[in-house]
């Protein structure tokens, strides 16, 4: 029963509080929960518990329990408008301004999925959390009408120049893309997925940090709203 805050960072950027942006690993004040098991042991009985407590099976009883799962819920764009009057007031010279343009423009009439992949430095490949990620993804689009429009957006951090960060933002979401069609790939043939990057536009932390620059490395998934 405790009252969630809403988190304003150094940068000026604001963060609400609830299960989506804890899902999507951009609220400062949580953390997740690690499971070891030694690895000269083999025991079926807690494999098979390691196992069962990463999947979809589980989530309903993790979050019952007041924990928040993997399973993927989805948030209005037009419910988070802290982003787009980020976007907005922010200083930007005329060459930047026309992918914040298109960043908006794209954003308009969709929702976005609490699954956000996130990727370490100069890397496009997913880690284990992007890979459980991926599997309850593939789930949820199975759900959605043939033909429904998929944005896969990327996005990076500030190091380095623009142009270089904003192709690698967009060779991550492709790299996502792929994931996908590996995994599903008669639930990805039914949609209509398109890729984007778009650089460090629009940060969701501060770049000033190594864990700020890390949660800025990401992409999106965003599904048209109906």
């Amino acid at each position: 029963d405790a009252k969630g805050l809403v988190l304003v960072n150094e940068c000026g950027l604001a963060t609400l509080p609830g299960v989506f942006s804890a899902k999507a690993g951009e609220y400062a004040l949580q953390r997740n929960l690690y499971l070891y098991n030694r690895g000269d042991i083999d025991s079926p009985a807690v494999t098979s518990f390691l196992d069962y407590i990463v999947s979809p099976v589980a989530d309903q009883v993790v979050a019952q329990t007041g924990f928040i799962d993997f399973g993927v819920v989805a948030r209005s764009q037009a419910d988070d408008p802290s982003r787009t009057v980020a976007l907005l007031e922010a200083e930007t010279d005329s060459y930047r301004a026309k992918f914040v343009e298109e960043f908006l423009n794209d954003l308009s009439g969709t929702v976005r999925l609490s699954s956000t992949f996130r990727f370490k430095a100069g890397s496009t490949g997913l880690d284990r959390r992007g890979l459980v990620d991926l599997e309850r993804l593939v789930t949820y689009l199975g759900t959605l009408p043939a033909g429904t429009k998929i944005v896969l957006a990327g996005f990076s951090d500030n190091a380095g120049a623009f142009d270089p960060n904003r192709k690698l933002s967009e060779e991550r979401a492709g790299m996502v893309l792929e994931a996908l069609k590996a995994a599903a790939p008669d639930i990805i043939a039914n949609l209509e997925v398109e890729i984007e990057g778009f650089g460090d536009i629009a940060p969701v932390a501060c770049n000033n940090s190594a864990s700020g620059r890390e949660v800025n490395r990401r992409v999106e998934v965003w599904v048209s709203e109906g």
